[in-house]
């Protein structure tokens, strides 16, 4: 599937950004965080420090990644 640039970098903007605001609270194990172009959805494993946050954009481009997120 061909993904267009601008989807990819859009993501990973408002990736970056709930993952920022997310750092700032870290008391929920789950979060979601609505934007103009999409939704991402931030939930921590309780047993390592591994997320998993999924990005639905409006224009049905979805991402799902795993990564480490510290304060």
């Amino acid at each position: 599937m061909l993904v267009s640039t601008k989807d990819f970098y859009l993501a990973k903007t408002m990736e970056e950004m709930a993952i920022s605001e997310f750092r700032n609270e870290m008391k929920q194990d789950e979060k979601l965080f609505q934007y103009n172009l999409g939704t991402v959805e931030i939930k921590k494993d309780a047993k390592s420090d591994i997320c998993e946050i999924k990005t639905n954009m409006d224009n049905q481009y979805k991402r799902t990644t795993k990564r480490t997120i510290k304060e």
